[in-house]
C-alpha cells in the first residue's frame, strides 16, 4: 500500500499542487487543532501517524500563514524540548524561507507570547542569511542578544520561568 504522505523533497515540487490544494481545505482548520497534533507527533516519537503534519509544513511555505501557524504551534508547547524542537522546524524554515517578509508578523506574534520569543530564540541563523539582521535585531529587542547569545532554550528554561 502507497504512502500518503509526500516525501519531503517532494513538497516544493510542481507535483505537489494537488497537495497544496487539499491543504487549502485544511485550513479552515483551527490552527491549535493542527499544533496539536503535529507536537503529538513528535511526543510519540513519530509512532503515532498524523495526517496534518504534511499540512502544517505546507502552511509554513505560506507566508500569509506561517507566523500564525507557527504562533499556534508555540502555545502547545509543554517543554523546552518541544520548543526546540519547532524553533529547529518550523520557525527556522519559515525564517530563512520568508525572510524579512516576516519578521514584523514575528515581533507581533512574539510581543504577545514568551513562547514565541524563546522559540524565536532557538532558531539557528547564519549570519550569511539575508534575514541575519532583521533577526538579531528583533532578538536585542526582546532581550535574547549580547556579546555571547545563548538561547533561553540552552539554558534549560522551562514555560513559567523568566527568559533572561
Amino acid at each position: 500500500m502507497q504512502s500518503p504522505y509526500l516525501p519531503i523533497e517532494a513538497f516544493f515540487s510542481p507535483m505537489a499542487a494537488p497537495h497544496r490544494q487539499r491543504c487549502t481545505l485544511l485550513t479552515r482548520m483551527n490552527f491549535t487543532d493542527l499544533a496539536d497534533g503535529y507536537l503529538r507527533y513528535y511526543r510519540s516519537q513519530w509512532v503515532w501517524e498524523f495526517e496534518g503534519y504534511n499540512e502544517v509544513i505546507l502552511l509554513c511555505d505560506d507566508p500569509d500563514t506561517a507566523v500564525e501557524m507557527c504562533a499556534a504551534l508555540a502555545e502547545k508547547c509543554h517543554s523546552t524540548e518541544e520548543l526546540a524542537y519547532i524553533a529547529a522546524g518550523p520557525f527556522e524554515d519559515v525564517l530563512k524561507q520568508h525572510g524579512v517578509e516576516v519578521i514584523d508578523s514575528f515581533k507581533v506574534a512574539a510581543a504577545k507570547s514568551e513562547k514565541v520569543r524563546v522559540a524565536l530564540s532557538g532558531v539557528w541563523i547564519r549570519k550569511t542569511d539575508p534575514v541575519f539582521e532583521a533577526w538579531k535585531q528583533m532578538m536585542i529587542d526582546f532581550g535574547y542578544w549580547n556579546h555571547n547569545p545563548m538561547s533561553p532554550l540552552d539554558r534549560g528554561w522551562e514555560p513559567g520561568m523568566p527568559c533572561k
